[in-house]
């Protein structure tokens, strides 16, 4: 019997014609040559384990290494890798987060004015949750009826964290639940996704007094957050909100340096369906506070999309492309603004009064640009 050969000795590689082939035995390596640059070995039993090449260092002249770098990203979209979970916190932990809380969150109800000022704290996600027990225990309980519910609106600052969907979505269930409306959000800098994109359309689906400024830019967002966003703020009339003078203002909305592909393609469609949109081009008459499409017409712009265009690649931002959605095609977006039209508006209360006047002054932002001083036609 002759001895069983080394699964190193021979390869199998795909070929476009047809099966896969046992190929001859490679070369040999002359002195130069890295010791990883050959094809991925398949033993010969039958039920073995098949074995990804390591095709980033395989040999440029090598004809198989297009076929085998497919075989390496369809074992790595099978075998993904479990979300990291945040270690659960000590005690000094929870006596800083506690601390925290105690001096940058406050409830206002003679105002009714709830601010959260917890960003660039180094919040994880454990700590995040932490916070969403703080607002628990703070916020009122909601009543029965839903008109006769106390309106509370929310100045929400947790930029600059590690905060991903996880803690977000713990901080808005208790808000939620406890029928808050939120004016201002500013998220950037974290680890958001679209499910908490998703999260964020549903708000503003459903609020009947409008968000003002939400603030989104260096996370993990796609088009179909722009998409969400879009659909949802075309299918709520209170979009644009409208100032002391009566002119419209839209929604501040910045979502530049996420993973957005076809950014004005995807403007472009949500136009052709009805949406107008600004993209804050006129950076001396638009911002938080105006546009300079502001008017008492219909044509005011329902969103302020401000520097769609610049995005950072999905490699550079250590993206992998087994755990992702296909980019949305044109079809799919218009599936998406449908299906967003067609949503019920669930349980919210009709505010009864004006925004209360200790809101605080608007127009930070994201570090390097925040939003414009308004026109000199409206007042400060």
């Amino acid at each position: 019997l002759k001895p069983a050969a080394s699964p190193l000795s021979r390869r199998r590689t795909v070929r476009a014609d047809g099966p896969g082939q046992d190929s001859s035995p490679p070369p040999a390596r002359s002195a130069g040559m890295p010791r990883a640059a050959r094809g991925a070995a398949t033993p010969a039993a039958e039920g073995a384990r098949v074995v990804a090449a390591d095709v980033d260092r395989q040999a440029p002249s090598d004809p198989s290494a297009q076929d085998t770098r497919k075989s390496r990203w369809t074992l790595k979209k099978v075998e993904q890798r479990p979300a990291p979970v945040s270690p659960p916190m000590d005690d000094a932990e929870l006596q800083r987060i506690q601390k925290l809380c105690s001096q940058r969150v406050t409830l206002d109800m003679a105002s009714g004015w709830l601010h959260v000022k917890l960003g660039r704290c180094g919040l994880k996600d454990s700590q995040v949750v932490a916070l969403s027990r703080h607002l628990e225990a703070i916020l009122p309980a909601p009543r029965q009826s839903v008109g006769e519910a106390p309106l509370v609106y929310a100045w929400l600052e947790l930029d600059s964290n590690a905060m991903s969907d996880t803690g977000f979505e713990a901080v808005l269930d208790v808000c939620v639940r406890h029928r808050v409306y939120f004016k201002v959000l500013k998220l950037y800098k974290n680890r958001l996704t679209d499910r908490a994109g998703a999260r964020l359309a549903a708000l503003i689906r459903r609020q009947t007094s409008p968000i003002e400024e939400m603030h989104l830019s260096h996370n993990r967002m796609t088009e179909r957050t722009v998409v969400a966003i879009g659909a949802a703020a075309m299918a709520n009339r209170a979009y644009p909100r409208t100032d002391d003078d009566g002119f419209g203002v839209p929604c501040w909305i910045r979502l530049e340096h996420n993973l957005v592909e076809r950014g004005d393609h995807i403007v472009r469609l949500l136009r052709n369906e009805g949406l107008h949109i600004c993209l804050a081009e006129d950076r001396k008459n638009c911002g938080a506070q105006g546009c300079v499409h502001s008017g008492r017409g219909r044509g005011v712009a329902k969103v302020h999309l401000f520097a769609l265009h610049t995005q950072r690649r999905r490699e550079s931002a250590g993206e992998d492309a087994a755990g992702r959605p296909p980019p949305l095609d044109d079809d799919g977006v218009r599936a998406e603004i449908r299906r967003w039209k067609q949503l019920p508006v669930r349980e919210v209360a009709q505010p009864k009064q004006q925004v209360p006047s200790s809101q605080p002054a608007t127009g930070g932002g994201e570090a390097g640009g925040g939003a414009p001083a308004p026109r000199e036609t409206k007042p400060q």
